[in-house]
């Protein structure tokens, strides 16, 4: 049985400014090539024999590696993909032309993620994002006229972000009909801004649902969402709104950032969510091997120095406890479509809350699996705080 593969690619050319995620915005492309190469050979008995399910290239910016080093990147990879394997490559709007696109068609990739995140210059700018809404509506025309099959990322809650805003970028978006879509609502933290957890990082660090201070509408277009209450409510009302907005464009939810048309999911998210084995390579990927969480270095010089010595770097092993289990246990299936079976032991003694959650539309049962409803799915932390409690 062979695992889906994810691979870290570490460098940017600028920090964005919501980004939480392990990154460098300086390194030798080249070592870093010749690293990863090495970690492949000594990691080849955990891939398998057979074609890879999944190959996903994550970041970071893999499309802002120097060509030549890509190509020797993609090259490593190409003969891991069989006839029926997704290949990913993560993409930058400002780094996208028809040189790139021949390049990942050629290496047999057959799936994009582009990073769009709005199409509102201000908010672009504000974030710190390379391009603008011109330069990714251009992106956009450009993969959705290629052979790869697109996914299109948005956020959620930028600053000076608007009800307005929102929609028009949404709207933009599904312009270029992308097979795929995930929205990330944009969380405030301490120094950088957080943001949900993407597909190269599914489960590994899971974002917070928006969590408003009670069932508040959005404030009316062209209002400037604002801190504390007024941005929840903004959060919540928009989260809503755009559920409804493509379930009537055919586009189904399956995860509580992610939505697609019919057959059109990410194969390494599900592979994260529903709790298989995976491998992760490259500084800061994460794997999930025979039941047991497994994290590169993060740092580029603590990952690649041993690689090219010609041994594996040293590994963080899983060190949580039963309740730490049964938590992610229970984030993993509530932030599905597909939900967890009633039998599941993380649900053990918890009939009451759920049948209080049903009576609020916030969950429901059926057959024998409950899932969490969009409007369960914003309040997915303080579900998950009852269920632990």
């Amino acid at each position: 049985m062979s695992l889906p593969l994810y691979v870290h690619v570490p460098f940017c050319r600028s920090r964005c400014g919501y980004c939480a995620f392990y990154a460098e915005t300086s390194g030798d492309p080249d070592r870093y090539v010749a690293a990863l190469a090495v970690e492949l050979e000594l990691c080849a008995a955990d891939l398998g024999p057979a074609s890879l399910p999944s190959l996903y290239v994550g970041g970071g910016t893999p499309s802002c590696l120097p060509p030549a080093a890509l190509e020797r990147l993609l090259a490593l990879l190409a003969p891991l993909a069989g006839p029926d394997s997704e290949f990913t490559v993560e993409c930058n709007p400002d780094d996208l032309d028809e040189a790139l696109l021949a390049r990942l068609t050629t290496a047999g990739a057959n799936r994009l993620s582009l990073g769009v995140q709005s199409l509102d210059d201000g908010e672009l700018a504000r974030a710190g994002r390379r391009h603008d809404g011109a330069g990714a509506r251009a992106a956009l025309a450009l993969a959705a006229a290629s052979p790869l099959r697109l996914s299109a990322d948005l956020i959620l809650g930028l600053p000076g972000q608007t009800t307005g805003s929102w929609r028009r970028s949404l709207a933009g978006v599904l312009e270029h009909a992308p097979e795929h879509l995930s929205v990330y609502c944009l969380e405030e933290g301490e120094g950088r801004w957080g943001r949900g957890a993407s597909e190269d990082t599914a489960a590994d660090d899971p974002a917070p649902a928006v969590a408003p201070p009670g069932d508040g509408a959005a404030p009316d277009a062209g209002t400037t969402a604002a801190a504390g209450e007024e941005r929840e409510a903004h959060l919540a009302g928009a989260y809503l709104e755009t559920h409804a907005f493509l379930d009537e464009r055919g586009y189904a939810a399956y995860e509580v950032s992610n939505w697609c048309r019919p057959g059109g999911e990410c194969r390494h998210n599900l592979a994260v969510w529903e709790g298989r084995d995976y491998l992760g390579l490259g500084p800061a990927a994460h794997s999930h091997l025979a039941g047991e969480r497994l994290a590169r270095p993060a740092s580029l010089d603590a990952w690649q120095a041993p690689l090219l010595a010609g041994r594996l770097p040293p590994l963080e092993r899983d060190a949580r406890g039963p309740a730490e289990r049964r938590l992610e246990d229970l984030l993993l299936g509530l932030r599905t479509r597909r939900g967890l079976a009633a039998d599941h032991p993380a649900l053990a003694g918890a009939g009451p809350i759920l049948a209080e959650l049903a009576g609020r539309d916030w969950a429901r049962r059926e057959g024998s699996r409950w899932r969490l409803t969009p409007a369960g799915w914003l309040r997915l932390d303080a579900i998950l705080r009852r269920l632990v409690s």
